[in-house]
């Protein structure tokens, strides 16, 4: 008999202990840091949810920093506190890490309706997705980052199901589920606005009935237009005349003076100057160093600060290769491919909407640069690191069962990278 490759339950047994080793290793360092108030802004966050309820949910957006933004991240953050009588801050770190798991069971569905939770490139996309550094801070820190996050994910899975439907009864559910999510998105943090680009790209990628999907794109966002429009008219609109009101070009407006003098005298070598390597001063070299340690924070342990150090020498050349290995590989046009392209486009349409605000707003220090504001732009680095998956492909001198031996190996990685970063978190 000739040696079979791995066939697809093998995937399949693999995918569903990492599962489970990710889901166990979030719920202890939950535990392990609930109650211990960790973030950017905590005293401002607990400041707007004391600010806010259902029946006002409304902001004198002069009062406070924190009044800029939309309120349902307080308010859902209000309600755990008052079903569950636990502390503000208690109460904001479950909604983070409920929030966590979700974005993990939504893409995995997401994964699962495409078919693709056998395919190794998209087991690793998952779970290094999942579990990238940035994910400790997004699942235990005081942030809104992580529901702009989760709606993002919930709104792609309604658009796949979109996509994919044929009885008027799914369209109809899944327009008004992922316009929900969408709006829901928008109402959380402005970023929230680049999700409403989803129901287009992935239509666009996707190759299939275009004209058809991006009507029902349309009908998703005309819905989420509708529930997010009214309330953007009576908090912005009418006391400030703009849909999109920012603290920063109010209170921070001093001190970003020298910024938006430079930007004003070379606003290209202002934008090429986010990318200044040689002095570790560009701002998107901080918000790259931001997916890897706890930028603006001092390191969690002497552990923590090693793995720092590690990701910062090793991950460059890794997400470097895998970007080769996209861009030069010949793949197989199937859903994996499809996928993953609309993916990549997404975390560049992300990363084009932060060097906008930056550019916009050019406040200093960490300022708006933090990567935390594009978390789900983290998924084109998982696409980009799941791309070594295909590395025993390429090695055509080995034999089958070497083949598989390496590709097990790269597994036993990802699995050593899902309890690290979990049990010795960077952030």
């Amino acid at each position: 008999m000739t040696n079979q490759p791995l066939v697809p339950p093998v995937w399949k047994n693999i995918e569903l202990c990492l599962l489970f080793v990710t889901v166990f290793a979030k719920t202890i360092l939950f535990v392990s840091r609930l109650d211990v108030p960790w973030g950017y802004d905590v005293p401002s966050y607990f400041q707007a949810m004391a600010a806010v309820d259902w029946l006002h949910p409304f902001f004198d957006l002069r009062a406070f920093y924190y009044a800029m933004h939309p309120p349902l991240a307080f308010l859902l953050a209000d309600t755990v506190a008052w079903i569950t009588g636990s502390s503000p801050l208690e109460a904001v770190q479950t909604v983070s890490f409920i929030a966590s798991l979700e974005i993990l069971f939504l893409l995995r569905a997401t994964l699962g309706r495409l078919h693709l939770l056998d395919h190794p490139c998209a087991i690793a996309f998952l779970y290094v997705t999942c579990n990238l550094p940035l994910q400790s801070y997004l699942l235990v820190g005081v942030n809104m980052d992580v529901l702009v996050f989760v709606w993002a994910c919930a709104a792609l899975y309604q658009v796949v199901t979109l996509v994919q439907a044929d009885h008027r009864r799914v369209v109809c559910a899944s327009s008004l589920l992922g316009g929900y999510f969408l709006a829901a998105g928008c109402l959380t943090k402005f970023s929230g606005i680049v999700s409403l680009a989803i129901p287009f790209l992935y239509a666009i990628t996707a190759g299939k009935n275009v004209a058809l999907n991006i009507k029902r794109g349309l009908v998703m966002v005309a819905v989420a237009m509708t529930l997010v429009m009214p309330y953007y008219f009576v908090n912005y609109y009418i006391p400030e005349g703009t849909f999109f009101y920012t603290s920063a070009g109010t209170m921070l407006l001093h001190e970003s003076q020298p910024s938006i003098a430079e930007r004003n005298a070379d606003p290209l070598g202002f934008i090429v100057s986010f990318v200044h390597v040689p002095k570790h001063e560009g701002r998107l070299v901080r918000t790259w160093w931001g997916l890897w340690r706890g930028e603006g924070h001092a390191p969690q342990s002497p552990a923590a600060q090693s793995f720092s150090n590690v990701y910062l020498a090793l991950m460059p050349w890794l997400v470097l290769m895998g970007i080769a290995i996209y861009l030069l590989r010949r793949r197989p046009r199937d859903e994996w491919h499809f996928f993953s392209r609309f993916i990549v486009r997404f975390s560049l349409l992300q990363l084009l909407f932060l060097i906008a605000v930056i550019t916009k707003y050019p406040v200093p220090g960490l300022g708006h640069h933090k990567v935390i504001y594009i978390a789900a732009a983290s998924m084109g680095i998982g696409v980009f690191l799941s791309m070594w998956m295909y590395l025993p492909q390429m090695l055509r001198n080995l034999s089958a069962a070497s083949r598989e031996k390496l590709t097990l190996a790269l597994f036993a990685l990802i699995f050593l990278f899902v309890i690290a970063n979990n049990v010795i978190p960077v952030y």
